[in-house]
């Protein structure tokens, strides 16, 4: 019988150092799973007055490009993150509150050299968390065609599978006219997002995209506008008058 029960008392004592290991460890993945990244929470933090003030700068400053590439061959714009995010905060829920999915909310960007960093609060059926996504940016070959490589997507610090949100960009940019093709660097996917060169109100101009680098704190663009040449009046179109 001592035996018996020193049997017992091992298997209860292995039973609770188990179950204790897989109790820290569960609170450590809520913990890692809940976890917001620094810049997402200095970004919720900022006042809604400033906020607005900051979507106010960068609609300026949209429309503001926009009658530069109109009036001129050569273009060029500066966005800060802070722009972006005030306008994401300010402007996006009351004047596109249809663009987002029920579950993803409050998006921010933040840029760093090279990199451009995107978080959200996601509410899904199964987990609810802060989502992050580390990205780089440049042009590729293709005219007009930006190069996005997805350095890393996690939920807190728990990294995603990435197949499933791949599908679900895809879906979402090809219902914005865009053409998304997606091919490997280093192990790492890499979108291929060509846009139109031309919109429904700039007639015939083509809008060439020529530079894109992201800095602390601001994206940097550049480009030109094409016209293309006007048919040359013929002899007979003179004579006539038309």
């Amino acid at each position: 019988m001592s035996s018996q029960r020193k049997r017992w008392r091992t298997a209860a004592v292995a039973a609770l150092v188990v179950c204790g290991i897989v109790g820290l460890a569960l609170v450590g993945f809520q913990s890692a799973l809940h976890r917001v990244p620094e810049f997402y929470a200095e970004a919720l933090a900022i006042p809604a007055a400033e906020q607005k003030a900051a979507g106010e700068t960068l609609e300026r400053n949209v429309l503001a490009l926009h009658n530069e590439v109109r009036d001129s061959d050569r273009w060029s714009a500066v966005f800060t993150d802070e722009q972006i995010n005030g306008w994401l905060a300010a402007d996006l829920p009351e004047k596109f509150p249809e663009v987002l999915p029920p579950e993803i909310r409050d998006p921010r960007v933040a840029f760093a050299p090279d990199q451009l960093q995107i978080a959200c609060r996601y509410a899904g059926d199964a987990v609810t968390s802060v989502v992050s996504l580390t990205l780089e940016v440049r042009l590729a070959e293709e005219p007009n065609t930006l190069a996005v490589r997805i350095c890393g997507a996690r939920a807190g610090l728990v990294p995603l599978p990435l197949k499933e949100f791949l599908d679900r960009v895809t879906d979402s940019v090809r219902n914005g006219d865009l053409l998304v093709r997606w091919v490997q660097s280093a192990g790492d996917p890499v979108a291929l997002v060509t846009f139109a060169e031309s919109g429904p109100n700039d007639g015939d101009a083509q809008l060439v995209l020529e530079h894109i680098e992201i800095r602390a704190g601001e994206v940097h663009l550049a480009g030109r506008t094409v016209l293309p040449d006007r048919p040359s009046e013929s002899p007979t179109d003179a004579a006539s008058g038309r």
